[in-house]
């Protein structure tokens, strides 16, 4: 199973999915702390945190984490607190390739497996024995400039996250026979035996937990061998992306397009090049270069999306005013004229019509 002294990693600045940022603005709201200012400085929005296919970078998590932990200070236990809500379904497809697992063994060599899939900022390293697993994090590979209270906060999640990462598997059965911290014992420790579910010792070498071989061994109840291997597949698929550069300069226009008609087929209108950037976790300046380098612009590719869109709609019989709101114009004369820029002919002409492009940006 599990190979002596592995080392799970995250790479560097790996993207990730929204789940966990909108999860701690959850959290922190129910402290008293308001979404805006969870999200200061990050660049994401509400409706970022609403939409599942958003991708951001693990230095705007990490952002939302100062935000939070510096706010919110005097909750204690925080960490524990978060990593506690942490549940398999918060993994995404992850998760159920965890739960249709044969056994609890199989079920963490793919967490472990599949690390990057998780919110975790720290690797781990595998000691294997006879008598089970020995995990430790590896809270040392943080930046030395990352702030106390936030290393301690990222360590409580994550320890957290793990024992609700098992318990959601086996339920009331202990699994975990020990846990350690390598931080000394703080102010508020009787809230970890009551949110973990074992009592910790502090101030050791290293933060680490271990399990038995015969909790390894633990059959899962929703045991299905064809689901685990589908789940599988579509992890390592996601895995391959999140690890690719995050925006290749071969298929920018195509990405721009693809957030553009997302946008409109959501009923947000046409968005603008700040939007689409900050969807994609990427500058403005860095859209325009890449844009650029395939020979093309955003107001090109407004243009080709925006026109589509409206001869889609006036050729299923919409009328010029319920498409001018569609795309965000406050009046149908306007997007009149902006159609007829687009594509040659009036919108009248264009309910009649075929769509296709046949479009200018100016």
């Amino acid at each position: 199973m599990f190979e002596a002294d592995t080392a799970m990693r995250v790479p560097a600045g790996r993207r990730r999915g929204v789940a966990s940022v909108a999860l701690l603005t959850r959290i922190a709201g129910e402290n008293g702390m308001a979404a805006r200012r969870c999200l200061h400085g990050t660049g994401l929005t509400l409706e970022h945190l609403a939409d599942p296919d958003i991708e951001i970078d693990s230095e705007q998590e990490l952002l939302v984490v100062g935000n939070v932990v510096a706010e919110l200070a005097a909750v204690p236990g925080l960490g524990l607190q978060a990593g506690r809500r942490y549940h398999l379904t918060s993994y995404g497809q992850l998760g159920f390739a965890a739960i249709s697992s044969a056994t609890l063994g199989q079920a963490i060599e793919v967490g472990l497996n599949y690390l990057d899939l998780t919110f975790t900022f720290m690797p781990f390293v595998i000691h294997q024995s006879p008598h089970g697993i020995r995990a430790v994090l590896g809270e040392q590979t943080l930046s030395a400039a990352t702030p106390a209270e936030v290393v301690r906060f990222l360590v409580e999640r994550d320890v957290a996250a793990i024992v609700t990462f098992v318990r959601d598997l086996v339920g009331t059965q202990r699994a975990i026979a020990r846990v350690g911290f390598r931080h000394p014992e703080p102010s508020y420790a009787a809230l970890y035996p009551r949110l973990l579910g074992v009592v910790p010792s502090f101030g050791g070498p290293a933060t680490e937990g271990v399990i038995p071989a015969e909790a390894l061994r633990m059959p899962l109840p929703q045991a299905e061998p064809r689901t685990a291997e589908l789940m599988r597949r579509h992890c390592e698929q996601r895995r391959r992306r999140l690890r690719a550069p995050a925006r290749t300069e071969a298929g920018t226009s195509e990405t721009v397009r693809s957030r553009l008609r997302r946008e409109l087929e959501r009923g947000r209108g046409l968005a603008d090049q700040r939007r689409v950037a900050e969807a994609l976790g990427v500058s403005e300046r860095s859209v325009r270069r890449a844009l650029g380098a395939e020979g093309t612009t955003f107001a090109t590719l407004t243009a080709e999306v925006a026109s589509e869109f409206a001869e889609e709609l006036l050729a299923d019989g919409h009328t010029v005013e319920s498409v001018a709101a569609a795309l965000g114009y406050a009046h149908a004369s306007s997007f009149s004229h902006a159609f007829k820029r687009w594509t040659g002919y009036t919108p009248g002409a264009g309910a009649g019509r075929v769509p296709g492009r046949n479009c200018s940006p100016t």
